[in-house]
């Protein structure tokens, strides 16, 4: 499972990849709130229907998504759910985990920093 000890987001190193923009890292941030949920009902929908190597699709590209917000939690539930799937196992508890850990995300980056004010 997951490592708790590890952030749900890594603010920090999401800034640091934007080149220090925060005002980017808030975009990207933003972007990844409003796709996270269309991205976990295809997966789910994908499992729930049996097909497999679209799930498999549909997990790795969530899994950039989270990875690109740097998501770590996150991305390693759905590393054991692609091993589940690819082992063709149960997967029900995992994607129980991975939309807890998805909705995590996706609350830290509607609560991003606000930007600090500009000094004339």
């Amino acid at each position: 499972m997951s490592d708790p000890s590890q952030p749900a987001l890594n603010w920090t190193a999401l800034v640091a990849a934007c080149g220090a923009d925060e005002s980017l890292a808030r975009t990207v941030a933003g972007e990844f709130s409003v796709q996270v949920s269309p991205q976990l009902e295809l997966l789910f929908n994908s499992i729930g229907s049996g097909h497999t190597r679209a799930a498999l699709t549909a997990a790795h590209k969530l899994k950039g998504s989270l990875l690109a917000v740097f998501a770590p939690r996150a991305a390693a539930c759905v590393i054991e759910l692609e091993t589940a799937l690819n082992n063709h196992a149960d997967t029900e508890q995992l994607m129980n985990q991975l939309i807890i850990e998805a909705e995590l995300v996706r609350r830290e980056c509607l609560r991003a920093p606000a930007a600090e004010p500009q000094s004339a």
